[in-house]
């Protein structure tokens, strides 16, 4: 799996002949055909949150800013496990590219855990999220790089 980039695009509404925004956001390669990228609303996902037509469907629900916190936390979640995925996958034969997994999957952590804690007042719930998280991949890149 991989990080993909997702935009809102303008399009012609039939009805009414006007540019609007699209409701949803799309790759690039699926909005050339469907108008044109808003590039200011670029998104980084997981290759996971996106159908075949390069739509992305994970934040089809999204009515609050809590729900879109917890659907950023979700995503950085996928990312960092398909980090970990090709972290092990690697194992020792490639020992740079493994350091360069295992610290992009600390940083995706530490920002999810930083958004659960804006959703999540009391402190205890953080701590058990993050004990949870089943990431073994950060621990031995911590032990590594110290």
């Amino acid at each position: 799996m991989a990080d993909i980039c997702v935009y809102y695009f303008s399009i012609v509404d039939r009805a009414t002949g006007k540019v609007r925004s699209s409701k949803q956001r799309a790759t690039l390669e699926a909005i050339s055909t469907r108008g044109d990228p808003v590039l200011e609303s670029r998104l980084v996902v997981d290759s996971s949150e996106v159908d075949t037509d390069g739509l992305l469907t994970s934040r089809q629900d999204v009515n609050s800013y809590i729900d879109a916190i917890r659907c950023e936390i979700k995503t950085l979640m996928l990312r960092a496990r398909s980090r970990e995925l090709e972290a092990a996958r690697l194992g020792e034969s490639d020992t740079e590219r493994w350091n360069v997994l295992c610290a992009e999957i600390v940083e995706l952590m530490t920002r999810a855990n930083r958004l659960h804690e804006l959703t999540h007042a009391d402190r205890e719930s953080v701590e058990r999220t993050v004990k949870n998280a089943r990431l073994t991949v950060v621990d031995s890149a911590c032990s590594r790089m110290t």
